[in-house]
């Protein structure tokens, strides 16, 4: 139940990667929440930025999108306070980590593991990059 937040804001920023055809970020974006059967101490870390980053990926299309429709003569309001509550959510997520369930959940103990995150950080931004490519 305390991951709820999390899964769902990965579930969500990956059917938006999916609704452009990115499937590296959509692989990303549901494989992520699955470290959260790990207990790594560097989990909550990398989860809080891809989360912040999906935020800002939201708050992003959100702008894109009310340019849109007032370019279209649109009505845009809506569509503002949707996905500014799913940016806020996403935003919000990140908080889960600093409950003490939380932080008594992954080791504190400083570990060897950081190059794995780093990889696995490495390989999103790789897949982001190659997204762009590949996108027109």
């Amino acid at each position: 139940m305390r991951f709820i937040p999390v899964v769902l804001s990965g579930l969500l920023i990956g059917a938006h990667f999916l609704r452009s055809g990115q499937w590296g970020l959509v692989a990303l974006s549901i494989s992520a929440p699955l470290l959260l059967f790990s207990r790594r101490s560097w989990i909550p870390p990398l989860l809080q930025g891809l989360l912040l980053l999906a935020a800002a990926k939201w708050v992003q299309t959100t702008l894109f999108l009310i340019q849109l429709r007032q370019a279209l003569g649109q009505p845009w309001t809506r569509l503002a306070m949707i996905l500014g509550a799913v940016a806020l959510l996403t935003a919000a997520s990140t908080l889960v980590f600093r409950r003490a369930r939380m932080k008594s959940r992954f080791s504190l103990q400083p570990n060897a593991k950081w190059p794995a995150a780093i990889a696995f950080a490495l390989t999103g931004i790789a897949l982001g990059l190659v997204q762009l490519k590949v996108m027109p």
